[in-house]
């Protein structure tokens, strides 16, 4: 089975950079990695030359779109991706190093839709604060529905009670951001989907959630289980 990876991108000049250092390893792991497809969706800071400076080390596919709403990004990269699954984390991620091994061991091979386990990262990648419950983090998924979600993540035929890969721990390091603009700037990006949001129960939160939460997270150390799984480099 062959794997892309696919995400959407604005304005990520820090956190990217960690993205790529972990395309970087998957590069080197992954024999079956035919491709990094990046949408940019107008960035005015430094993202795309980060980007540009990976080329000679990850197969990267670079397309530029105006951004409109995330699933129209999210299909318009899908369009472009050619393996038999497509791997989606977004552009402030990074996943465990056991990734291409569990990949290439044909675990997801039955799948269709694959859970995975994430939690979110403060002060570098060795602390966090927060995990998300199982159900909730869906990135992998077999090449061919569509995204029909105007924001997060929701494709064609997903259903609750998803399987989840236990093994492979997916890293959000967005409150890792040093800047204090870049945290106001991704909370104002989520403010379009606001009404959306709210018709579905839930909400974009206040415009300073990231800069809040870089602030005041309670953050501990990792386990040594994931300690060892960071990818040097993220």
């Amino acid at each position: 089975m062959t794997l892309s990876v696919c995400t959407i991108c604005q304005d990520e000049e820090e956190p990217i950079k960690w993205f790529l250092e972990a395309c970087t390893h998957l590069t080197s792991n992954c024999p079956t990695l035919n491709e990094v497809v990046l949408i940019d969706g107008g960035s005015k800071d430094n993202t795309i030359d980060v980007i540009k400076s990976y080329m000679d080390k990850v197969p990267l596919k670079l397309l530029e779109r105006s951004f409109d709403c995330t699933r129209d990004q999210q299909n318009f990269g899908l369009e472009h991706c050619t393996g038999d699954f497509v791997f989606t984390p977004d552009a402030d991620m990074t996943w465990t190093s056991n990734f291409p091994q569990v990949f290439n061991s044909g675990f997801f091979n039955n799948m269709k839709f694959c859970d995975f386990p994430m939690i979110y990262t403060a002060k570098d990648a060795h602390h966090w604060f927060y995990k998300w419950s199982n159900g909730v983090n869906m990135r992998l998924h077999k090449r061919g529905p569509k995204w029909i979600r105007k924001f997060h993540v929701k494709l064609e035929g997903q259903t609750q009670g998803l399987p989840v890969c236990g093994q492979v721990t997916i890293f959000e390091n967005s409150c890792r951001i040093s800047s204090e603009a870049a945290l106001l700037n991704r909370g104002q990006r989520r403010q379009w989907c606001e009404k959306d949001m709210i018709e579905e129960g839930i909400g974009p939160g206040p415009v300073d959630r990231f800069l809040g939460a870089a602030k005041h997270a309670e953050f501990t150390r990792l386990p040594d289980n994931l300690l060892n799984l960071v990818i040097p480099g993220t």
